[in-house]
């Protein structure tokens, strides 16, 4: 028999091929379907959020299915008057939203991130405070092992090894040194 006449057979298992490929319907469907479950899981992991932007998400929907059933109608802009887009002050609150155009919501999350920015930096300033203080107090009671064993984490940063003591990086570095060396006890 010429060889275009003979039956193909799976490279798997040795069953008749499909119209074309080079596997049976079997193993053509387990392959795919492993093929698959790995991309689902990937995708699934890709589109986990953060709690902040799940709640985010949810406010949005929330308004979009509202504009959809026509419990909610689009406004102009608050500030200009112009189409109005909704914009979510505290995405905790779904329902509470102002309408602003493109311009002035692109200027309120500005605002907001200049906020959160700040707020976060007050919020590490205080934590460096709390820490420069622990150490101001802890630093006279410490045993010169103790000490020892701070000013090596220290002297880990290639440019504090070059400074005196006293210097205000030298002494910044003592105190993060101070800090990691206190989290690993």
């Amino acid at each position: 028999m010429p060889p275009a006449l003979l039956p193909r057979v799976c490279t798997e298992c040795d069953r008749p091929v499909r119209r074309r490929g080079t596997r049976c319907e079997r193993c053509h469907k387990r392959t795919w379907r492993t093929a698959n479950r790995t991309h689902a899981q990937a995708a699934e992991k890709a589109r986990s959020f953060s709690p902040e932007a799940e709640t985010l998400r949810n406010a949005r929907a929330t308004i979009a299915m509202a504009l959809k059933r026509g419990k909610l109608h689009r406004q102009p802009c608050a500030v200009c008057g112009r189409s109005g887009l909704p914009h979510h002050p505290d995405p905790t609150k779904a329902r509470e939203i102002i309408w602003l155009c493109r311009t002035h919501r692109t200027i309120e999350r500005e605002r907001a991130a200049q906020a959160a920015a700040a707020e976060k930096t007050a919020a590490q300033k205080a934590v460096w405070e709390a820490l420069r203080q622990q150490f101001t107090e802890a630093w006279p009671r410490l045993a010169p092992a103790e000490r020892e064993a701070v000013l090596t984490i220290a002297r880990r940063e290639p440019l504090i090894a070059s400074l005196p003591p006293q210097a205000p990086l030298a002494q910044q570095a003592l105190i993060r040194a101070y800090g990691a060396w206190r989290d690993r006890r």
